[in-house]
């Protein structure tokens, strides 16, 4: 059994798109998937699953959370080696953690995409763009910037999600307790 995580985009938030944690594990273990923890209410999920191909489960979360909830939520996994990859790649690691966001990528973009999306120059905001993540260093309060996690989707043609520095490293806690 490999250890996943799956990241929800946009539950919970504001009120809209309500699930409860226990009714999405209820839902999670329908489909196979086992020891599922939840951090936080927004859709942070650590599991355990024979299953080896992350696009497919979370194809199988999204499809699920559908029939169940009746409305769409990207879903993106990844292994807990691709987390413990993605977390080491940081660029901006050693700059002030409160800043530091993680933007997960359900593919990686087309190169012309990324190219594109590289050049893009925004005050107060440095990032970089790494295979299946971006990553984030904001210079002001997060709501103050133009990069935004809809700008990174329609940019790179992919679906995301954001994170901040705390919660990867929470999940990566979590994760590396399943082993």
């Amino acid at each position: 059994m490999e250890t996943y995580i799956a990241l929800l985009r946009g539950i919970n938030v504001g009120g809209h798109r309500k699930i409860l944690m226990k009714d999405l594990k209820d839902v999670l273990h329908s489909i196979g998937l086992e020891n599922c923890l939840t951090y936080i209410q927004s859709g942070n999920i650590v599991f355990n699953t024979s299953a080896s191909d992350t696009n497919a489960i979370a194809s199988k979360i999204s499809t699920e959370i559908k029939k169940h909830f009746n409305f769409d939520v990207p879903t993106i996994a990844v292994t807990l080696n691709e987390l413990v990859a993605i977390n080491q790649e940081n660029t901006f690691a050693g700059e002030e953690t409160k800043q530091l966001y993680y933007t997960f990528l359900s593919s990686s973009p087309k190169k012309e995409d990324a190219d594109k999306f590289s050049a893009l120059k925004f005050d107060n905001t440095q990032f970089e763009l790494r295979k299946k993540c971006v990553y984030l260093c904001f210079n002001t309060k997060v709501s103050d910037s133009k990069l935004s996690n809809n700008l990174i989707e329609n940019r790179l043609k992919v679906n995301a999600t954001t994170r901040n520095w705390k919660t990867v490293q929470k999940l990566l806690t979590i994760a590396k307790d399943f082993i």
